[in-house]
């Protein structure tokens, strides 16, 4: 009982001692720090820098559990384990991004506040960073991913179960992944296309949600070690005749890939997704600019 009340007592201490302003010197924008001991690196984030471990309970758990989670992953990159912990990585940031959402929810913070704790440094941010880097294989971690099982998509939700934060996890040169937050929205990424053209290989990022009310798709390439976005929409018609479709539940948009097109289609009787008459079709248009025209 004493052990348990010293372990609580060191934590909340970590916890009152730090807080939520970030350091500028472990941005994803930079290059990737790659500490020798991760138990220690962090410990050293918690009591020397400006940083907290988000936690929603009045309980020490979960941040005995995140502390738990870098012991693992830190055995992993030792070659202590030959199993990569992600189960205890999921767990980790699931907890961290609760805590970032009821704050959120509760109106304890605007948009811009949000978007200021999750995009730049803090704790959620650095611990995704080091446990995506040492991840073997993007799959363990996202939720779609693309073929070639280079990007993948990892995201997080709110209250209301509309996505947040979208995270886009690349391979680099260097051989290991790192990411991206890709938006702050309402946009669910739900597909992801391989489009290859002149010998480089493009991402389609599709959002397939019938609710939702802006983009719904981003194209990226990985030729700069980084995603670069480079999607220009030349037609404004066109957004809102893909709006138009995704608001129909009996309709959806085909992308195919050897084309590079899309058209609406309707489900037939026997479930399979056909054109229908007066539907249009969209291309990917390869030019100074990469944009989208009407067929």
């Amino acid at each position: 009982m004493l052990y348990r009340k010293i372990i609580l007592l060191f934590f909340i201490t970590l916890l009152i001692a730090s807080c939520r302003n970030p350091s500028p010197n472990n941005s994803s924008e930079g290059p990737i720090d790659i500490p020798g001991n991760l138990p220690q690196y962090f410990d050293s984030l918690l009591t020397t820098g400006n940083y907290l471990i988000p936690y929603h309970t009045d309980s020490a758990e979960e941040v005995s559990a995140i502390v738990r989670s870098l012991t693992l992953l830190q055995d992993y990159a030792d070659g202590k384990t030959d199993k990569y912990p992600a189960w205890a990585v999921k767990e980790s940031l699931n907890s961290m991004i609760l805590e970032i959402a009821y704050d959120e929810s509760h109106g304890e913070f605007d948009i811009f506040d949000l978007m200021k704790m999750c995009i730049t440094d803090n704790f959620f941010e650095i611990y995704m960073e080091q446990a995506i880097r040492l991840c073997p294989d993007v799959r363990l971690l996202t939720d779609r991913t693309s073929a070639d099982g280079q990007i993948g998509i990892l995201t997080f939700t709110n209250w209301s179960a509309h996505s947040m934060l979208t995270y886009l996890i690349y391979k680099t040169k260097e051989g290991y992944f790192n990411k991206v937050c890709w938006i702050v929205s309402d946009a669910y990424y739900n597909r992801i296309y391989q489009v290859e053209h002149e010998g480089e290989r493009y991402y389609l990022l599709v959002d397939f949600n019938y609710n939702y009310k802006g983009d719904i798709l981003s194209l990226v390439s990985l030729s700069e070690n980084r995603p670069k976005e480079c999607l220009q929409v030349i037609a404004e018609e066109v957004c809102h005749v893909v709006h138009d479709v995704l608001l129909s539940k009996d309709k959806q948009i085909i992308f195919n890939p050897k084309t590079l097109t899309w058209k609406e289609c309707k489900k037939n009787k026997n479930g399979y997704w056909v054109e229908f008459p007066g539907s249009r079709a969209f291309r990917l248009v390869f030019g100074e600019k990469i944009s989208i025209e009407m067929v």
